[in-house]
């Protein structure tokens, strides 16, 4: 799946980095389709995944607290979750556990999707209502 406008939060930065999780995840499926070795794309991709999701996490985080969003300690326990997750995953992936790169993909693509869509979007009504920041 592609970022397109409907998963936009209407905050240019957030926006973005929204866009490059999406082309991470992306990149599995291209990998794929090149021929690369699954132990490449899960290694090499996935740790690329995990150190930006981490940044994004990071960010959205301190602008939710900017914000006093009261939606914040949701939005952390979920990425606190996501990240345990794909660590886990990735420990698991170096010590020999087989991994379809494909339902990994799956996975991400559709937690990505489902988290914008149903919680990062209530920010931005947060923020609209309040009239805290322009949006798109």
């Amino acid at each position: 799946m592609e970022w397109n406008e409907d998963f936009s939060v209407g905050i240019a930065e957030v926006d973005l980095q929204h866009q490059r999780l999406f082309e991470l995840v992306e990149d599995i499926k291209t990998n794929m389709k090149k021929g690369t070795k699954e132990s490449v794309i899960l290694k090499e991709v996935f740790t690329e995944i995990i150190r930006y999701t981490k940044e994004h996490f990071e960010y959205e985080e301190k602008l939710m607290k900017t914000l006093h969003y009261p939606g914040i300690d949701l939005q952390k326990k979920q990425h606190h979750d996501l990240v345990l997750d794909i660590k886990k995953i990735l420990v698991e992936i170096k010590s020999g556990r087989k991994y379809n790169p494909i339902q990994l993909y799956n996975f991400l693509n559709q937690w990505l999707s489902d988290h914008i869509v149903n919680e990062d979007q209530k920010m931005r009504e947060y923020i609209e209502k309040r009239g805290l920041k322009d949006t798109k």
